[in-house]
């Protein structure tokens, strides 16, 4: 039976509470095997403990004008709760989304460096969020 090894994969939605948050909260909850969490950002320590507590899979941002997703990438990335962590960006203005997989070493350093997917579809949204492999 292929379900007795399945994994539900953990996903962590966090937005601005907007229409946008929900549109894509509805639809990783609807018709899928996702367990979806989902919160407004509201500053560095809770999302941090957010992840400590739940152990998501997968954090899915919705960047907005009203969420820095470039400071929340820069204070969770460095993290070591991260490691092995999916995170993925997705924007109401356009259809790219950036995927970070996980860190590379760059110039001995540490860093992450997005993998930009174009998304055309939810069914695309929800293979990029879904996928193990083919990860860079």
């Amino acid at each position: 039976m292929l379900q007795s090894n399945f994994v539900q994969q953990r996903v962590f939605i966090v937005g601005d509470g907007s229409l946008f948050d929900e549109g894509i909260t509805h639809l990783m909850t609807h018709e899928t095997n996702f367990l979806v969490s989902h919160a407004t950002y509201s500053d560095d320590l809770a999302f941090l403990n957010i992840i400590k507590s739940d152990l998501p899979d997968v954090i899915l941002v919705n960047e907005s004008d009203s969420l820095d997703t470039a400071r929340i990438l820069d204070s969770v990335l460095p993290h070591p709760i991260t490691m092995g962590l999916r995170i993925v960006v997705v924007r109401l203005r356009n259809n790219e989304v950036d995927l970070y997989t996980g860190p590379i070493f760059v110039a001995g350093k540490m860093s992450h460096r997005p993998r930009r997917i174009i998304i055309k579809t939810g069914d695309d949204l929800l293979n990029t969020v879904r996928r193990k492999h083919n990860d860079q």
